[in-house]
């Protein structure tokens, strides 16, 4: 069998933490304290979690809003580019068209002459 091993970092993050809370709580439970210290720190301890946890959620909202800002004008320049090469093409191609308009009247206009004058000849 093949197995793909997949990375989200959201997972990763959220495994972290919780390896880090359970730490924590067997630190603090294994340590020998008074039922009130222990509840103390445990309450301090969910206080810096919970501190870390938002400063962590802020960062990761900002960075995901520079991402989305960064993608955004990535992509607006790309359509920019892709607009004024499209209209290049049209360009290019409308003048081709005309070119080959002027060609065609010309060159019937050259076999019509050369009718004529044949037929003139034929006639004399």
């Amino acid at each position: 069998m093949n197995y793909r091993i997949t990375s989200n970092p959201a997972t990763t993050l959220m495994a972290f933490l919780a390896g880090a809370a359970v730490g924590g709580i067997v630190v603090a439970l294994t340590t020998p304290k008074r039922g009130a210290e222990l509840r103390k720190d445990l309450g301090q301890l969910g206080g810096k979690a919970k501190d870390q946890m938002g400063e962590w959620a802020e960062a990761a909202s900002d960075a995901m809003e520079e991402i989305t800002t960064a993608g955004k004008e990535k992509a607006d320049h790309a359509t920019a580019q892709v607009k004024a090469k499209a209209e290049e093409v049209a360009d290019k191609g409308q003048n081709a068209w005309k070119d080959i308009k002027k060609g065609t009247a010309s060159a019937g206009n050259d076999l019509k002459d050369g009718l004529t004058a044949a037929g003139k000849e034929l006639r004399t």
